[in-house]
């Protein structure tokens, strides 16, 4: 376990050390079955807001949904905290509206998060489909860096970067293609084909130019 990891856990204890010691110090026993529901959901939302990195799914490369996730978590925790401690601090007999009051918080808090999360999943696709896609213009730009000094190769490269680096499974031979003529065109380059290198550059120009009117 790392360094930053033991800082953390231990960041994280601080509220549930401090609540507990204040809670056993300062309560007299026995309590109402109410208190003792107040304080379990008081620790189930505060690890909910703890664990809601966890919930984002595909979404998890966007900080973004990160944010939107704790905070949905953050104003949960917030709110039971500050009914759990009325509650604890009246005492009241049965268990009735506590644990109703309770449940409309999870409700709530369900109605809050759970529309963010789907929202979420149907975003995140883009963009997992764009870090799936993104070696096809690294790759091409990779393989030309070396011969950038002609000038065909150079306006290759730069076409290349002005490409979408996102695709689909549908023009994956196309991108397999022209990749392929790539490597023939370094392979010219290499050999000093002056008039293959012509030929080749113009032949991947207007397939990257169709596979991306495609995009």
């Amino acid at each position: 376990m790392t360094k930053i990891r033991v800082f953390q856990l231990a960041l994280y204890s601080v509220f549930v050390l401090l609540f507990n010691a204040l809670f056993f110090l300062l309560s007299t026993f026995p309590q109402p079955a109410s208190v003792w529901i107040a304080y379990a959901f008081i620790h189930v939302a505060y690890a909910a807001m703890l664990l809601s990195p966890l919930m984002r799914g595909q979404a998890r490369k966007s900080r973004a949904f990160a944010v939107s996730t704790f905070a949905a978590s953050a104003l949960y925790f917030l709110a039971v905290l500050g009914s759990g401690v009325i509650t604890i601090l009246i005492a009241p007999q049965g268990f009735r509206w506590a644990l109703a009051a309770q449940l409309v918080l999870l409700g709530g808090y369900a109605l809050l998060l759970l529309p963010s999360l789907i929202a979420n999943e149907y975003a995140a696709k883009p963009v997992d489909k764009h870090y799936r896609n993104l070696p096809f213009v690294q790759t091409a730009c990779k393989q030309l860096d070396s011969h950038r000094g002609n000038a065909y190769v150079q306006a290759l490269v730069e076409l290349f970067k002005q490409s979408p680096t996102n695709s689909r499974p549908e023009l994956a031979s196309d991108e397999q293609r022209i990749l392929a003529m790539v490597d023939q065109l370094v392979q010219a380059a290499e050999n000093g084909a002056n008039g293959t290198i012509t030929a080749l550059a113009g032949d991947i120009t207007q397939a990257l130019e169709q596979r991306n009117a495609q995009l």
